[in-house]
């Protein structure tokens, strides 16, 4: 996210969760989100393959290849940037 110049630094944690429907809730998003994300949408692994947008963290398609092939590391991952 755009930071006026400033270093930052965050940690994100990513958690695998099965669902037959879910809708995305932005109202708690604030105006730097929503300049920033702009929109979302649902993407299949394929899509995100073949997709010249950025996506965070970079090496999302392999991680989800691999969950998605029922491959799920009990222990953390460290995704990069």
């Amino acid at each position: 996210m755009p930071t006026s110049g400033i270093v930052t630094r965050q940690r994100e944690h990513f958690y695998l969760v099965r669902v037959e429907r879910h809708d995305v809730d932005v109202s708690g998003w604030d105006d730097l989100e929503r300049i920033f994300l702009g929109e979302h949408r649902w993407w299949t692994l394929g899509e995100i393959e073949a997709s010249a947008d950025d996506f965070a963290p970079s090496r999302l398609a392999h991680f989800l290849a691999d969950t998605l092939t029922g491959r799920v590391s009990n222990e953390p991952l460290d995704t990069g940037i």
